[in-house]
């Protein structure tokens, strides 16, 4: 659960925000002075949209165009200066609402937050009485300590693992949150599904609330077909440098909707100049990641109350693992044939378990005894896989957790490296950043889990 954060840099000649003694004659370029607590309580408002053309009938949505935050500032610096009336002043701020969570102490227990449903004390009932499932447990944590107006009701996994617990002395809500996720599983939504997918906490733009929901949820909304995105894939981009102009294919990998967009188009819009890709960063996963982190991971379970030992080793296999990767997450990509191809490489000293990486599990829970290992593989087949980070003009639409389309304005044409390359690639983070001289820029980091087609990779080697 990471924050909304940033910072902002201002001209603080003679320390003009706070000085209200300053020169009546630089009141002008300043304005009034504001006196700092200094106790992470200090409020940023900052709401930004584009400018439509005055008597334009298509206003741009604030549901989709609008940003709007209420930030703590967190920190300052003082920046270097060559006299004190060119002095600039750097705030560093984050969301309002994950300072509250980083002080409180939560003095939570999912036997208390259970109360209403036993039928008697909990200190007179089972372990079992006192469990609450995960996802429950933190909407509840949350609610408990004054955040009811801060988590989507109807948008919050329970998930599929329950755990007792009580938090630490002197422990935050924060890293209440932090335990608690480790332990969350969610189901995939499918009815009659064995699979289980890790869970996602995420910040809404719109509704500037948090929701928990399994990660497969957020591919379900990509799109797979060629002629409909899905509604999380919100824009298409195009490289700077478009190839052979003669080769005008027109073949893209990414879901391509032809219809002509309005102002209130939020699905694969085209935004011209705004959409272009200037330069890029691109990278596949680490071979170190890939050799040491995509293996088998039996998991290592220890009963401390019943003096059990037991292994749960077929979850984690690295065998099945393509297939559920597949069928929770990129089956719902565009491909060539159902959907995109996993990017997971595959060799027989995996194969054959003669490298493993063990989890060890604490916590009496059967579904966390399975697939713990599982978990982790997922997490590493997610967010370590291919990455690219590039620079566009900016556009305050843009955010993290939707999927982009990166194609060649001519089409993508064919081979390997369009196959890894173009098509869909979600934003794991977002930088709104404006320059000096009305300058607007986004850079943006995005992961591409599967392919448009078969690499071919020799996976019989060991």
């Amino acid at each position: 659960m990471g924050p909304t954060e940033g910072y902002l840099t201002y001209m603080n000649g003679c320390e003009a925000l706070e000085n209200d003694q300053i020169d009546p004659a630089l009141t002008s370029v300043f304005g009034n002075s504001y006196l700092f607590r200094n106790d992470g309580r200090d409020e940023l408002t900052i709401k930004i949209k584009p400018a439509t053309v005055e008597g334009e009938t298509n206003q741009l949505p604030d549901d989709f165009w609008l940003m709007q935050y209420t930030f703590i500032i967190r920190d300052t610096e003082d920046m270097k200066a060559a006299n004190t009336l060119n002095k600039y002043k750097r705030l560093y701020f984050w969301d309002k609402n994950y300072q509250l969570i980083r002080e409180i102490v939560s003095g939570f227990s999912t036997a208390k937050a259970n109360e209403s449903l036993l039928s008697t004390k909990p200190s007179q009932v089972t372990d079992e009485e006192r469990k609450m499932t995960t996802g429950l447990a933190i909407y509840s944590l949350l609610v408990e300590n004054g955040f009811s107006d801060y988590v989507i009701d109807n948008e919050f996994d329970e998930g599929v693992t329950s755990v007792f617990y009580t938090s630490p002395n002197g422990n935050t809500i924060y890293k209440d949150i932090q335990y608690l996720m480790k332990c969350h599983l969610s189901s995939d939504g499918i009815l009659g599904s064995t699979n289980k997918d890790m869970g996602i906490l995420n910040y809404d733009r719109q509704q500037q609330k948090l929701r928990l929901e399994p990660l497969s949820w957020f591919f379900k909304k990509a799109g797979n077909t060629v002629g409909t995105p899905g509604e999380y894939q919100i824009e298409h981009f195009f490289l700077e440098i478009y190839g052979d102009s003669n080769n005008t294919s027109f073949v893209y990998q990414a879901p391509y909707l032809l219809a002509e967009g309005s102002a209130n188009s939020k699905i694969d819009i085209k935004l011209g100049e705004y959409g272009k890709i200037y330069n890029y960063q691109f990278v596949d996963m680490s071979s170190f990641d890939n050799s040491m982190l995509v293996v088998s991971h039996p998991t290592y379970n220890i009963d401390i109350k019943y003096k059990t030992f037991t292994i749960k080793a077929q979850r984690g296999n690295i065998n099945n693992f393509k297939t559920t990767f597949k069928e929770l997450y990129t089956k719902n990509l565009y491909g060539l044939k159902d959907g995109a191809v996993p990017l997971i490489t595959l060799n027989k000293t995996k194969t054959e378990n003669k490298s493993i990486n063990v989890e060890y599990n604490y916590i009496p829970d059967d579904t966390l005894k399975e697939y713990k290992g599982l978990k982790k593989l997922l997490y590493t087949g997610v967010f370590l896989n291919e990455c690219i980070n590039f620079w566009v003009m900016g556009s305050t639409h843009r955010q993290a957790g939707r999927f982009y389309g990166i194609d060649r304005q001519y089409g993508a044409g064919e081979g390997k490296l369009a196959y890894k390359f173009y098509g869909q690639w979600l934003a794991t983070e977002v930088k709104h950043i404006f320059l000096p001289e009305n300058k607007y820029m986004n850079n943006i980091t995005a992961i591409r889990i599967g392919s448009f087609g078969e690499m071919g990779i020799n996976e019989g080697i060991n």
